[in-house]
């Protein structure tokens, strides 16, 4: 019965996850775009604040959950390589998270006004590899 439980605490979390770097994505952007054209970075604070909050949030669920139910499930490590390309994408996950938050915090102390181009579809990128490979389980 937990491991039901554990395994909608990890789908929520994911999803919260991906949408929390997407809203994190369009704030970041928002901001570039408005602080070209005059902005303080003090318009933006709440903003910025609310959508690192989501994606720590989603992040902690999915990683509490996913980490539960990797070790009530060991044994799909044997011979899984979908697996082992999923949890090197969430290592990668990890890592652009830890970037948007830099981003976040950059922003908001005036120290940056550019987001990368490349950002964006990473993420997308990512989060899409990693669906796929927990749906169709390809090797």
């Amino acid at each position: 019965m937990l491991y039901h439980w554990m395994m909608a605490l990890h789908v929520c979390g994911v999803m919260l996850w991906f949408a929390g770097a997407l809203i994190t994505l369009h704030v970041l952007r928002t901001h570039a775009t408005k602080a070209a054209a005059g902005a303080t970075s003090d318009d933006f604070a709440r903003n910025e604040g609310a959508a690192g909050r989501i994606l720590d949030i989603g992040a902690g669920l999915a990683l509490v959950g996913g980490l539960y139910l990797l070790f009530e499930n060991l044994q799909i490590l044997k011979g899984a390589g979908f697996m082992h390309a999923k949890l090197a994408l969430v290592l990668v996950l990890v890592g652009l998270h830890g970037f948007l938050r830099v981003q976040l915090k950059r922003f908001r102390t005036g120290k940056s006004n550019e987001l990368a181009s490349w950002v964006h579809p990473v993420v997308l990128g990512v989060f899409f590899a990693i669906i796929v490979l927990i749906i169709a389980r390809p090797f």
